[in-house]
């Protein structure tokens, strides 16, 4: 038997992410049921150009378990952001890293290397499957 579910697309506007910011760690919201992650976007205001010595990586997380990552560096595989434009990040699966239950408190951290850098207006989008009892 096959678990009616529901495919949702989740925005949240998390504005300015300034440099030098390591500490952030963002509740993004408490999932109602349960859910499977099945993509992540990452969107700003303002192009920044991937780099290998000052960039950030940004996770989505329920609670230790990282969903998915994205970074601006370093630049042989870091991914340099387009204003108005929705960069695709990396979901985690293994060992079903992107199932959530119900009840469950998603954030985003953000870590540093180096001063890390600047983004204006960031939008988080998260694609899941809403699965309903």
């Amino acid at each position: 038997m096959s678990v009616p579910y529901i495919t949702k697309v989740k925005n949240i506007h998390l504005g300015a992410i300034a440099i030098d910011s390591d500490a952030l760690l963002y509740a993004l919201w408490k999932v109602d049921h349960a859910i499977k992650v099945t993509a992540v976007r990452l969107g700003v205001n303002t192009s920044c150009a991937a780099a290998d010595t000052h960039y950030n990586t940004f996770y989505v997380k329920n609670g230790t378990v990282v969903i998915s990552t994205i970074a601006n560096g370093p630049v042989a595989g870091g991914t340099s952001f387009v204003l108005g434009t929705m960069s695709a990040c990396v979901v985690t699966t293994a060992a079903g890293a992107n199932l959530v239950a119900a009840g469950d408190t998603l954030s985003f951290k953000v870590t540093k290397t180096g001063n890390g850098l600047a983004l204006a207006g960031a939008c988080l989008q998260i694609e899941y499957l809403e699965y309903q009892a």
